[in-house]
């Protein structure tokens, strides 16, 4: 059974570390900075600076001039992260012939069974994962490489695929988890076709002819059976909100025709039944009691219809003040904040963050 840890370092407190980690297996003329050049203990983490490389010594575009690349990596090999030993006794993920098994950069995790056979005392894996590595942690500099194919990134449709089968500049993470943390704020942006030249122009020389979004891509666009996900467009929330005002605005306008509607008809329908009536005989002229039944009715649905389209209508005004919706349109938050000033709804444009409004009260997209 492999040890996994050397006993005269313990890395207690101030102590060093002492452990037995992968050996990267270099290409001619790349810098390798870990602890290790510093007379440091390597821990399993170093800094790459090479030829872009996405896996095997073959992989990427190395081959081409104008194609740098900084590889910051942490825990080659992870969970186990075997370690190197003389005379490749461990899997090789190269064709190092130095007499010693080094490991290729793993962007994407792959399965070996012969990592079966070695058994760390500190991790308890399954045995279905037993035989499972990658890289554990990675930021990616390259300035020419096909990113997506190398992190396996499944691309939506055709028109992306032809997008992005051209080399480009990229900067990539892979963790478990990745967090983005500002004091203040955070922005994501994207150049493009309407951005002023020089900014339209790539790093690989080419004129950019549209403008590129932002994807939010869950699960790398599978479902946990899967199958595709679609992917489709986020919502700008004032748009929205000034459809729903739009829309409640109709059906609101919708009741007051059928309450006017109910009303002139019940007026008919009493002056009718007033006169006349029907029975076995035929058409016949109505008594004063059942003309005084028929009154009492009709008013009778006059009022049950009217208060029920007026209850309708007080419920939409109390809809659209509780989402943000107000009764004179969208407003501005400003307005709010300055009553004194006059309301232009064709200048206010912003829904107000009510305690149910739909809208984010930090985050826009455009």
């Amino acid at each position: 059974m492999a040890e996994d840890y050397e006993k005269d370092k313990s890395g207690l407190g101030p102590d060093a570390l002492k452990e037995k980690v992968p050996k990267y297996l270099a290409r001619n003329g790349d810098g390798i900075i870990s602890a290790a050049t510093a007379n440091g203990i390597d821990n399993n983490a170093c800094i790459i600076f090479g030829r872009d490389r996405t896996g095997a010594v073959s992989g990427g575009f190395g081959k081409y001039k104008r194609s740098g690349c900084i590889d910051i990596v942490v825990g080659r090999g992870a969970p186990k992260s075997p370690f190197t030993l003389e005379g490749g006794e461990i899997p090789s993920y190269g064709n190092d012939t130095r007499g010693y098994a080094s490991i290729d950069p793993l962007f994407n995790s792959v399965v070996d069974p012969r990592l079966e056979k070695i058994k760390m005392k500190d991790i308890n894996l399954k045995k279905d994962i037993e035989s499972v590595a990658m890289d554990a942690a990675r930021i990616y500099l390259s300035q020419k490489c096909r990113i997506d194919d190398a992190l396996r990134i499944r691309l939506q449709d055709e028109e992306e695929e032809e997008q992005y089968r051209q080399p480009r500049s990229a900067v990539a993470m892979k963790a478990d988890t990745v967090r983005l943390v500002s004091r203040e704020g955070v922005k994501i942006v994207t150049m493009g076709a309407g951005s002023k030249f020089p900014e339209n122009v790539s790093s690989q020389g080419h004129k950019m002819i549209k403008t590129f979004g932002i994807d939010l891509i869950a699960g790398n666009g599978l479902d946990a059976n899967g199958k595709p996900i679609e992917q489709e467009p986020l919502v700008k929330g004032d748009s929205l909100m000034t459809m729903v005002d739009e829309m409640i605005g109709l059906i609101d306008n919708l009741t007051g025709i059928l309450s006017t509607f109910v009303a002139q008809q019940c007026v008919v329908n009493t002056a009718i039944v007033a006169e006349f009536g029907a029975s076995g005989a035929g058409i016949v002229v109505m008594d004063p009691i059942s003309k005084t039944t028929n009154t009492i009715m009709g008013l009778d649905i006059i009022g049950k219809t009217g208060f029920s389209l007026a209850n309708l209508k007080y419920k939409f005004a109390k809809f659209k003040f509780e989402h943000g919706i107000t009764p004179g349109g969208i407003l501005d938050l400003d307005v709010l904040a300055n009553p004194g000033v006059g309301i232009d709804a064709s200048a206010n444009k912003k829904a107000i963050r009510n305690s149910k409004s739909p809208l984010s009260k930090y985050n826009t997209t455009n």
